[in-house]
């Protein structure tokens, strides 16, 4: 029990370690872009994409319209998005347990953290698409779509992980509240 203790915390550390590493090269994603004048601010703010879908979780994601096949594109920049957004809850629920396994002394092994990431991902298909916009001035011309997942969705993807992680409830709310705090 102890070593699957310390495989988690080693693990989470690679992820963390990761995660920096790929924010760092990501840089400021509003410095680093050209903008349209017409384009919405939702397209490079991540909190302006917040207030627009009045959501804490969502994402954007982009596809060239190629053919003019606006469904397609559609298709591909809405998975692009749902794929972000199950990548960061996943990412955060995994950090919140691990903080949790640490302070708490929580024990959870690497087959329940696994089970309880593929439930809030298989929650996350109830996201939805707000807006797209279609930027003309590239080409081909890229379509950009704003994905979101309403609080009472997300908070039913946090207690099925915490379902199956088998916690008490109000290990349950503790972890649900790292999670929100991870988020903002």
């Amino acid at each position: 029990m102890k070593t699957n203790v310390i495989a988690l915390v080693g693990k989470g550390a690679c992820v963390l370690a990761l995660s920096v590493f790929l924010a760092s090269c990501g840089g400021n994603k509003s410095e680093n872009i050209t903008t349209n004048k017409d384009e919405p601010a939702w397209v490079n703010n991540v909190q302006a994409a917040k207030d627009y879908a009045k959501s804490p979780v969502v994402a954007v994601g982009s596809a060239k319209l190629l053919d003019g096949n606006l469904n397609y594109a559609t298709n591909q920049a809405t998975m692009q998005a749902r794929i972000q957004i199950a990548q960061t809850i996943s990412t955060k629920l995994e950090q919140a347990i691990k903080d949790m396994a640490q302070s708490d002394g929580l024990k959870i092994s690497e087959n329940s953290l696994q089970a309880a990431k593929q439930k809030v991902e298989a929650t996350l298909q109830k996201s939805e698409m707000i807006v797209r916009w279609t930027d003309k001035t590239t080409t081909p011309p890229t379509l950009y779509v704003l994905v979101s997942m309403d609080k009472d969705m997300y908070e039913q993807a946090l207690k099925g992980g915490a379902q199956v992680l088998n916690i008490d409830a109000d290990k349950a709310r503790k972890l649900s509240e790292t999670v929100d705090e991870m988020l903002r």
